[in-house]
């Protein structure tokens, strides 16, 4: 017997509908209803579209559970998911405006270097501990509780750098053990070619600078780029990767680095679409078949390079990595990848629109005709007044769902935004990235001319402002380098001369020459 899910049926087809998109909305912004809800929402919205409801409804002000499960039966494109948790950062950081400019400086690399598939690397780093993830098992029927045996209550951390290329290689991975000496025995069970690096200052697992610099060295090994046969490094922009001397080496070996937008690799790293996810499955999946064989003893660091190796080239299979280059639109390069709604979480943290009328209906309930007659009549405020006859059924909603809960936007900021550290990302291992990275006491040389974006997560900082920091930090040091300093620049700043002002003031209330 088919089951009638039109019984219980409150809305008419069309209203349905409305509230169907609206969920949908919801969802593609990141802020989807639960059953809970969602039951509280249709509730409100039949109260105040004058809608007749059961008793129930209003006894518990909310609709009742077997409606909503008929509503969701008559809606097939609508599901019950628990969602991933999506950092307001990554929402907020993954826009049109930021994607666009990404693929523009991808498209420039492309240009410059005539690179094919086989000379475009991904770069990325992941997490694993000694503490395996744990998923179902078979257990008795009705029993609340269920465990399984892990190695301890925390574990260590071991970092793992992947590097694949658009033709669907991997080069062999480097491991980041958390320890202060390398010890060959962490390597056991790796493949030939694996990188174990250690930090020899902290001890920990994770990367730095100075570590970084050996992972450009271990892909000028294998990968035995040059200046006549470049390869395009995709990559974040974390502090760690855009050292002066890492850009410098990538530069002088023939690699040219494009950093992703912050916030955004989740939907434009290659390894984060389609290889980190498997990977930390088949690790999970070896961590418990050993712990299972090896009952009574932990899982050390010893292990975990061998289960790492093991996980990563099960996962970096050559289908898997050319799916992840075109998940992310890197290779071939696809500017159009995403739709628009991938871009509708960020929405929420723009500008607040104006508040929605009862009028102020969706552009298809709008343009929809209405079977019954509506009249309005303004008032005294400026408003209007809907006139609603005595069949709101026969009709779509006279207010509609955004306006009785509108659609989250973030509300105007009414604090100062603290100004964060420049960082660069984009198409930058250029002349102008070195300048700008060089330490102060290298020598200055003449280079060619590049390609180079700055990214700051605040508004710009104003040239004075940078130059007058910088003088106020020298003339602790050299008060003398200082004035020359100030005496040399003052002319072409004469907009900002209160600030040089303050400086001189100080100058010569310390004696200085």
């Amino acid at each position: 017997m088919v089951p009638n899910f039109r019984q219980r049926q409150v809305f008419t087809s069309e209203q349905e509908e409305m509230i169907k998109d609206y969920l949908l909305d919801c969802s593609l912004r990141f802020h989807g209803l639960s059953r809970s809800d969602a039951r509280k929402f249709v509730y409100d919205l039949a109260v105040d579209n004058d809608v007749e409801v059961p008793d129930s409804w209003v006894v518990n002000r909310r609709s009742g559970e077997k409606w909503l499960s008929g509503f969701m039966s008559r809606h097939p494109s609508l599901s019950l998911r628990k969602p991933e948790a999506t950092s307001i950062a990554r929402s907020a950081a993954f826009n049109k405006q930021n994607v666009q400019f990404f693929f523009n400086e991808l498209g420039k690399a492309y240009k410059e270097t005539k690179v094919n598939g086989s000379r475009i690397y991904n770069l990325d780093e992941s997490g694993f501990t000694t503490v395996q993830s744990i998923g179902k098992v078979i257990s008795p029927t009705g029993k609340k509780q269920i465990g399984q045996i892990v190695s301890r209550e925390r574990g260590e951390l071991t970092t793992c750098v992947g590097i694949v290329n658009a033709m669907g290689n991997k080069l062999p991975p480097v491991l980041i053990f958390p320890r202060k000496r390398l010890n060959e025995a962490f390597l056991h069970g790796c493949p030939e070619g694996t990188l174990g690096l250690t930090n020899p200052d902290t001890g920990s697992a994770w990367m730095t600078g100075d570590l970084f610099e050996k992972v450009i060295e271990h892909i000028v090994k294998h990968a035995k780029p040059s200046k006549q046969d470049p390869i395009v490094l995709v990559m974040d922009n974390h502090v760690s990767h855009c050292g002066y001397g890492i850009l410098k080496m990538a530069k002088e070996n023939g690699i040219h680095i494009v950093t992703l937008p912050p916030h955004t690799s989740h939907k434009t790293q290659p390894l984060d679409r389609t290889i980190f996810g498997p990977m930390t499955r088949h690790f999970n999946t070896a961590a418990n078949a050993w712990m299972l064989t090896n009952p009574g003893e932990c899982i050390t660091i010893y292990q975990t390079g061998k289960f790492i190796a093991e996980s990563y080239s099960k996962a970096c299979s050559a289908e898997n990595i050319l799916s992840g280059f075109r998940a992310a639109g890197v290779w071939p390069l696809n500017p159009d990848i995403f739709e628009d709604d991938d871009f509708l979480p960020a929405e929420t943290f723009r500008s607040q629109d104006p508040p929605v009328t009862p009028q102020a209906e969706d552009a298809r309930t709008n343009n929809q005709p209405s079977t019954s007659a509506q009249l309005s009549e303004s008032n005294n405020d400026g408003g209007s007044i809907v006139i609603r006859t005595p069949h709101p059924l026969s009709r779509p909603f006279p207010n509609s769902p955004k306006s009785v809960r509108p659609i989250p936007l973030k509300k105007p900021s009414t604090t100062t935004k603290r100004r964060r550290k420049k960082t660069c990302y984009g198409y930058i291992n250029t002349t102008p990235s070195l300048k700008k990275l060089r330490p102060a006491d290298e020598e200055t040389s003449s280079e060619e001319d590049g390609h180079m974006s700055t990214h700051d997560s605040s508004d710009d900082e104003p040239l004075s402002n940078t130059v007058t920091n910088q003088l106020t930090t020298e003339v602790w040091q050299n008060k003398t380098k200082v004035q020359d300093v100030i005496n040399f620049t003052l002319p072409s700043f004469i907009w900002c001369s209160h600030r040089f002002h303050t400086l001189l003031k100080f100058l010569e209330a310390s004696g200085s020459p």
